[in-house]
């Protein structure tokens, strides 16, 4: 029998307006597949407006983060006001599942085809008085604004966490090369990693002395953080402490096999 269009979509309005929370959530369910919005943007225009799939999308105890990542890049090509109604969240969760919220919206955001509509709404938590969610959402943040004159501030901030990623954030801008020889005098092994890294990816100095340093420290942290950055400016003159440092116990032993691995992989593409 052949489907009358106009029909089909009278139908659909009345099933949202009489089961709106219901038909919400059983469209996130069949959304969290292969979803395009296009063929069926009744129920997905009603989705981002519904508080019920918003809220679903937004709290890692009723949906995969697989699943809400691909809804939410979905809706937010068809309603402008989505980020808005998604950062939302946050203020409306329960005390006990803000943090939860707080985390998954930023994955959601991170995820958005949408920066520019992202990034305002996602500054506030650049000064939030928690320190993994200020670091998430600088990293966030700096990747799309990629100016090097803001990250700076972060530079001083408290946590660790928050420098570090206020320097991975700018990874591959030639212009950063100044942060990044800032960040070498910072006390903190993950600072100084993600310093050397982002020197080597935007063409800059010679950096077998920074990772020299690392790599001898007698703190362990450091000594991994030195095999990290080893392996991912592809510096095969550590090749040999590496191993040795594969050898031995402790977390450096890891990061000095992942190290070596990546170092591996890089000379089969070079052949």
């Amino acid at each position: 029998m052949p489907v009358n269009p106009g029909r089909a979509r009278l139908m659909l309005r009345r099933i949202l307006s009489e089961y709106p929370d219901e038909t919400m959530m059983a469209a996130f369910e069949i959304a969290q597949g292969d979803f395009d919005p296009s063929a069926f943007s009744p129920i997905a225009t009603a989705m981002s407006h519904s508080e019920a799939a918003i809220l679903a999308m937004a709290d890692p105890a009723s949906t995969r983060l697989s699943g809400a990542i691909g809804v939410a890049r979905s809706l937010s090509h068809i309603d402008a006001a989505f980020e808005t109604r998604l950062m939302r969240q946050i203020r409306l969760a329960r005390p006990e599942r803000q943090a939860a919220v707080t985390h998954r919206v930023l994955d959601l955001m991170a995820a958005s085809g949408q920066p520019h509509r992202a990034v305002p709404l996602l500054l506030p938590l650049t000064r939030a008085a928690d320190d993994r969610v200020r670091s998430r959402a600088t990293l966030i943040v700096g990747k799309w604004k990629r100016d090097a004159r803001w990250l700076a501030q972060f530079l001083d901030d408290r946590d660790p966490r928050v420098r570090a990623n206020a320097v991975e954030a700018l990874w591959g801008v030639s212009e950063a090369r100044g942060l990044f020889h800032s960040a070498f005098a910072d006390f903190n092994h993950r600072v100084l990693a993600n310093a050397i890294v982002g020197t080597h990816k935007s063409g800059g100095d010679n950096l077998t002395g920074k990772v020299e340093e690392l790599i001898v420290s007698p703190s362990e942290n450091f000594r991994a953080a030195g095999a990290w950055a080893a392996g991912e400016c592809g510096l095969e003159v550590f090749r040999e402490p590496l191993q040795h440092m594969a050898l031995q116990p402790g977390i450096s032993r890891g990061a000095a096999i992942r190290a070596l691995v990546k170092m591996r992989r890089q000379s089969y593409k070079s052949q």
